[in-house]
């Protein structure tokens, strides 16, 4: 596996990102993407709301409410 070493601003960068990051080159070319762990916090609340023992959304729902959430 190869390692590339992050720079210290692309990784302040990084530790503040919500979800998924897309990385591209100076030209915008796309080289690859990366999915942020979950931190503590994210952690916590999955183990709360499991505990809760609520009923979510289904797939269909969950489709449903990111289609209208990207045409608002």
């Amino acid at each position: 596996m190869v390692q590339i070493v992050a720079s210290d601003e692309l990784v302040r960068q990084l530790e503040t990102t919500e979800g998924i990051v897309e990385l591209v080159d100076a030209n915008g070319k796309r080289l690859g993407t990366l999915t942020r762990p979950p931190s503590a916090e994210d952690i916590r609340v999955a183990k709360e709301r499991r505990a809760a023992d609520k009923s979510g959304m289904t797939t269909d729902q969950l489709v449903e409410r990111i289609q209208s959430s990207r045409s608002e």
